[in-house]
């Protein structure tokens, strides 16, 4: 049939950026045959990556921890420092926030790479009850003296908050 099998290359490989690639196809010779070649295309196409934002927490009044995102479908040793332009990660809490959870979004609209689309995941930011210290004030008394007024000492307030703040005092 064929006395020279046709031979078909492309100058893609494993590691090709995605995009289109010629498919050549040349060299056939048949005996009765006119062999037209017709050249392809190989598409390489983007491959999904999750980005999901990293769970965080923070004592209510402390700074929001950096916001930070782990992916998961990096192929061919790439890593986050290969993107173009990484998506970024986002929260409405803040420092005084209360004592909750918070979403913490990724946002991808401004995220761009010629190999990947990206699939975000929210995580949370946890604020916990920080910690409040309630001192007993030293007090001295003559004996037989009448006890003096008790007094304590805050130490540990958030912000702008003081005692006037507490629903309940000691």
């Amino acid at each position: 049939m064929f006395s020279t099998q046709p031979t078909v290359s492309t100058v893609a490989d494993q590691n090709s950026f995605a995009g289109n690639y010629a498919i050549t196809v040349s060299g056939t010779v048949a005996a009765n045959y006119n062999v037209t070649h017709v050249n392809g295309q190989l598409i390489v196409s983007k491959i999904a990556l999750t980005a999901k934002a990293d769970n965080q927490s923070k004592a209510y009044g402390a700074a929001i921890p950096s916001l930070t995102i782990t992916y998961t479908g990096f192929v061919n040793g790439d890593n986050a420092g290969d993107l173009q332009t990484a998506p970024t990660a986002s929260t409405a809490a803040t420092s005084t926030s209360p004592v909750n959870t918070y979403p913490i979004t990724v946002n991808t609209a401004s995220a761009i790479d010629e190999n990947y689309t990206f699939t975000p995941q929210s995580g949370t930011v946890t604020v916990t009850k920080a910690t409040l210290t309630v001192t007993a004030d030293p007090k001295t008394k003559a004996y037989g003296a009448v006890i003096p007024a008790l007094t304590v000492s805050y130490s540990g307030f958030a912000g702008t908050d003081n005692a006037s703040s507490l629903t309940t005092q000691p």
